[in-house]
C-alpha cells in the first residue's frame, strides 16, 4: 500500500487544473467587459480616461493571446495571460473615475441645479417676457403710423 505522501499529481491533473483556470478566468474577463461596455453604453455622460481604456485594450489583447496559447496547448502561458487580462478588466470596471460618475446620474443633477437657477431664471424668464410685449406693441403702433397707400 502506498503511502500519502508519495502520491504526488499526475501531468494530466496539472493540465486539467491549468486549462479550466484558463478558461475561468478569460470568462471572467469576457464577462467583466461586456458589463464595462454595457455600463457605458446606458450612461451617456460618462467619460473614459486613458488609463481605463488601456486597461480595457490590455484586457483584450491578453484575452486573444491567452486563447492563442490555450489552442497551441501551452498552459502555464495562457493562464498567465488569463491573469493579466483578468486583473485589467477589473481594473478597468472598478476604476475610481468610473465609479465617481455612477452615483452622480442626470435626475440628481437636476435635483440640484433646478433649485438653484430658478430664482435666477424667473427673473430674467419676467424680462424677456416684458422685452417681446415691448416690441410687439412697437411694431403695431409701427404699423398703424404707416400711412395706407391704396
Amino acid at each position: 500500500m502506498a503511502e500519502i505522501s508519495s502520491i504526488s499529481l499526475r501531468k494530466w491533473e496539472v493540465d486539467i487544473y491549468l486549462r479550466n483556470s484558463a478558461i475561468h478566468l478569460i470568462q471572467s474577463t469576457i464577462v467583466t467587459l461586456s458589463s464595462l461596455t454595457k455600463l457605458l453604453k446606458d450612461i451617456n455622460y460618462i467619460v473614459i480616461n486613458d488609463e481605463v481604456g488601456q486597461a480595457v485594450l490590455d484586457s483584450y489583447r491578453n484575452v486573444v493571446q491567452a486563447l492563442s496559447a490555450l489552442e497551441a496547448n501551452d498552459l502555464t502561458l495562457a493562464v498567465n495571460l488569463a491573469k493579466k487580462a483578468h486583473a485589467a478588466s477589473e481594473a478597468a470596471f472598478f476604476d475610481p473615475s468610473l465609479l465617481a460618475l455612477l452615483y452622480f446620474p442626470d435626475e440628481q443633477k437636476y435635483a440640484i441645479y433646478i433649485p438653484l437657477f430658478l430664482p435666477v431664471m424667473i427673473p430674467v424668464l419676467m424680462s424677456m417676457n416684458a422685452i417681446r410685449k415691448s416690441w410687439s406693441k412697437k411694431k403695431g403702433q409701427e404699423e398703424a403710423e404707416k400711412p395706407k397707400t391704396e
